[in-house]
């Protein structure tokens, strides 16, 4: 954009302050409204796009057999003795309770495993344990050889990981935003030294975060736990908008220069920079459309609105506030170099080792970049501050690993699963499955068949 018409711009605005600032708000307020029509999705799903070839897989497996949004409830007793009468009574308590939590469709414990027994050509199944209050040491002994020896209560699992994943985005927005924002209002309000200048950027921060919400409300993007980064990136974003301009404005300020004499100049000098470099990062951020993972496009999408909405605001909302809002700088009887002037100086000085040494410095770090590891798997995306991570933790550690793999293996004819030779293929595939690095447990029909 010609500095010439940068100027016009800024004169325009200032001309026509209050209605600019009444149409802006209304459209602001307008945006903003979108994010009551914004829905929550934290499920393991949201993670998969409709035409993921595993997701479609899970789906087909989940409809011959059984969903698998599980609910894991460990109990390990303080005595470390789980096979007593009163540890088993309290097993049953839960198990038959559990059957009555929303939506269940199955509860498997310990005291109802479906033991499995022969007798001559006859299978005999039954719950493993039965009446535990009145059950004999033979009994019990008996169920000890079934089962692992680890009580308190631990919950993990499926439902549980969907749940933790928000609460994980709401603890950090009601804890961490907050303090974020906290903390850099505090610090514009020490380096800007002016109130009007700090409220100012408050409103483009809280109209620009909005805006970029509630815009992607409006389009019905889902606010996902990748997507719940989005408010922190528009914000740092807006800030910076916003720096650019007032640092600019209050500077001719200081210099004698009147208000909106400033506020035009400062728009010639940074309309055309801010302009490019809001460009720029919305295209960054629309790349991440070209991800698989459909959170990761929503993240980008709700970043570069925000990012459109941060630099709309930065060029008409704040110069108009700056132009009603009063203000006063002190005015220096002379010009006189600041700490920056003379970094500046010292940078094109020694501009030639400050290159290279860069150069090289980038160098190092780039080597380490083989060093990175590889590694997706959730149950570390959540801090041990959270229940969900410490009790999945127990689990992994007491019983066996929550990462899963299900193979559904077809028979053919009816009863082909009963079928002699079908069962020895399944048995060699669930053998070699036995020796593989980082298998913990392999459940199978063979074995129970056998």
């Amino acid at each position: 954009m010609k500095q010439d018409r940068a100027v016009q711009y800024g004169q325009f605005l200032i001309k026509y302050r209050w209605p600019v600032l009444l149409g802006t708000l209304l459209i602001a307020f307008a945006a903003m409204a979108g994010v009551t029509r914004m829905e929550m999705k934290t499920e393991y799903r949201v993670f998969f796009g409709e035409d993921n070839p595993q997701l479609q897989a899970f789906d087909a497996i989940e409809k011959i057999y059984t969903k698998n949004d599980n609910v894991l409830l460990v109990v390990a007793p303080k005595d470390g003795k789980i096979f007593t009468s009163q540890t088993l009574s309290v097993l049953e308590e839960l198990t038959q309770e559990a059957w009555q939590l929303p939506y269940a469709i199955r509860v498997d414990g310990l005291t109802n495993f479906q033991h499995t027994r022969a007798e001559e050509d006859d299978l005999i199944v039954a719950d493993l344990v039965i009446d535990a209050k009145n059950m004999d040491q033979a009994a019990l002994d008996f169920a000890h050889q079934a089962a692992h020896p680890e009580i308190d209560f631990y919950l993990t699992g499926f439902s549980m990981l969907n749940n933790a994943f928000q609460e994980a985005s709401m603890k950090d927005m009601q804890t961490l935003v907050p303090l974020m924002y906290l903390g850099i209002f505090v610090v514009m309000g020490l380096l800007l030294r002016s109130v009007s200048g700090t409220l100012s950027t408050a409103f483009i921060i809280i109209f620009s975060t909005g805006s970029g919400l509630g815009l992607a409300g409006w389009l019905g993007l889902p606010m996902t736990p990748p997507a719940s980064a989005a408010p922190t990136i528009i914000m740092t974003l807006a800030v910076a908008d916003s720096i650019h301009i007032l640092v600019t404005m209050l500077q001719q300020m200081r210099l004698g220069t009147s208000k909106y004499e400033a506020i035009v100049e400062s728009l010639r000098v940074n309309l055309l920079p801010v302009f490019l470099t809001s460009v720029t990062t919305v295209i960054g951020f629309l790349s991440m459309n070209f991800s698989d993972v459909p959170p990761l496009n929503d993240l980008g999408n709700m970043t570069a609105l925000g990012v459109v909405a941060a630099f709309a605001y930065s060029v008409t909302l704040l110069p108009v506030l700056m132009a009603v809002l009063p203000l006063r700088v002190k005015v220096r009887s002379e010009k006189s170099d600041t700490q920056m002037d003379h970094l500046a100086n010292w940078v094109i000085a020694k501009r030639s080792p400050l290159l290279w040494g860069s150069a090289v410095v980038v160098l190092a770090l780039g080597a380490f970049l083989p060093s990175n590891d590889l590694n997706d798997q959730f149950v570390n995306y959540f801090d041990e501050s959270l229940a969900f991570r410490n009790d999945t933790d127990f689990a992994m550690e007491n019983l066996s690993g929550i990462y899963q793999i299900h193979y559904s293996i077809g028979a053919e004819g009816n009863n082909g699963i009963s079928d002699p030779v079908y069962l020895e293929r399944l048995e060699a595939f669930s053998t070699w499955f036995r020796v593989q690095r980082g298998v913990v447990h392999v459940n199978t029909l063979s074995e129970t068949m056998m």
